[in-house]
């Protein structure tokens, strides 16, 4: 009796762990599954979104304007984008409505493309969970790298692997 008490312990024990691993979305490598639908309004009022990222690697980077270490990373992000030489596109997606970030960007010009996303419909579909986020998608469309927050010396890297 006792060794089945143990034996239903330590499998109730494993169900749970394996339960919890398979539910975590921790930072860095992910299997490569494919990426959500997305698409997102950019401030000019084109929509970009999974299909039109095909063919390139595609960084999406989830921000806002009221968020402190996204505003402190602005100046990493932009020379982050500059060494890839157009090799890949990032797009840097917030909920915050458009008004705000045009005024934002005035004082804190940034090199991505910006994404709008109003309803949180994106950032959800990735499971963003805090900002800022970096997810890289090859270009296969198969999101294989996801960082909170982004260390860009760390995702120049990676993205070189997809190039």
């Amino acid at each position: 009796m006792k060794r089945l008490k143990q034996t239903i312990a330590a499998t109730i024990i494993a169900i749970i762990a394996l339960t919890l691993l398979l539910l975590a979305d921790d930072d860095g490598p992910v299997v490569a599954r494919q990426a959500p639908d997305w698409s997102v309004q950019t401030l000019s009022g084109k929509t970009v979104g999974k299909n039109s990222g095909k063919g390139q690697v595609v960084i999406l980077d989830f921000w806002s304007t009221s968020c402190q270490p996204c505003v402190a990373s602005i100046p990493q992000e932009n020379e982050f984008i500059k060494s890839l030489n157009h090799k890949a596109e990032v797009i840097g997606i917030t909920a915050d409505p458009p008004s705000v970030v045009r005024k934002f960007l005035h004082s804190h010009p940034m090199s991505a493309n910006i994404g709008l996303d109003p309803s949180g419909k994106t950032s959800g579909s990735f499971r963003v969970e805090a900002l800022p986020t970096a997810i890289i998608i090859d270009r296969f469309g198969n999101m294989v790298y996801k960082q909170t927050p982004p260390d860009y010396n760390v995702l120049k890297q990676v993205v070189a692997q997809y190039l």
